[in-house]
């Protein structure tokens, strides 16, 4: 893997022009799909990307799924170098994630930081509303987060990714009775809060077997389509 990916066209999408590391861009990626559509490998493969580069990486894990084997066989031969600089946190309470991201530019101070990645966004806040009533002061917790967090990109021209969940889309069922899905009206979790900050919107598609893909939404003519093994992201 020599650049973010090992292939230049999903890195476009996402950052709607190809990256030039030592002139990384500020943007506000929200990258969201269902379960199971490769967002934590696609936003894994990118951080990585960033660490081979030299560059260091801050990673939020809300949900556990980062390991040291997947981390492994992506990485390569490169693995010494992405564990020197890829900085993993691991917050289990929506307060944590809270407090960890208000005191945000305290770890970037005098760090040649890449990228910055939030995998899941919404995981403790879904978790928080089930358990607790002060419901209204956890959403505002939420846009506070993702409204500074887009200050912070713009300040320090650092770009930043937040994976999110979606649900499912409805099933239409076709004139031969078969079933078919409009990805399109894939809803994310707090949509409009997410939608709203975020300069850059993608959609994680999962076509079963292996077959991926990613799209801006409402920009048909704009997916690509890849594949993810225990090595990480390929093209189709």
């Amino acid at each position: 893997m020599n650049g973010i990916l090992d292939f230049p066209e999903l890195e476009e999408i996402i950052f709607g022009e190809k990256v030039h590391l030592e002139q990384s861009k500020s943007t506000l990626i929200h990258m969201y799909g269902e379960a199971g559509s490769g967002k934590t490998t696609v936003a894994l493969q990118l951080a990585i990307g960033f660490c081979i580069q030299n560059k260091k990486v801050i990673f939020i894990d809300t949900e556990g799924k980062v390991i040291g084997e997947k981390i492994k066989n992506i990485s390569k031969n490169k693995f010494d170098l992405v564990n020197k600089n890829l900085k993993i946190y691991f917050p289990n309470k929506f307060d944590q994630q809270h407090d960890f991201i208000q005191k945000l530019e305290f770890y970037l101070a005098n760090q040649n930081i890449g990228v910055i990645v939030v995998d899941t966004m919404t995981n403790l806040y879904r978790q928080a509303m089930l358990f607790r009533k002060d419901t209204k002061i956890l959403y505002e917790r939420l846009a506070f987060q993702v409204a500074y967090l887009r200050k912070v990109s713009r300040d320090t021209n650092i770009p930043i990714i937040l994976i999110n969940q979606a649900t499912m889309p409805k099933a239409i069922k076709n004139e031969d009775n078969t079933l078919s899905y409009n990805y399109e009206r894939i809803n994310p979790v707090a949509k409009a809060v997410m939608s709203y900050w975020s300069d850059r919107e993608i959609i994680l598609i999962s076509h079963g077997w292996g077959s991926f893909e990613a799209r801006i939404p409402g920009e048909f003519e704009r997916r690509v389509k890849f594949k993810i093994d225990s090595n990480g992201i390929n093209p189709l």
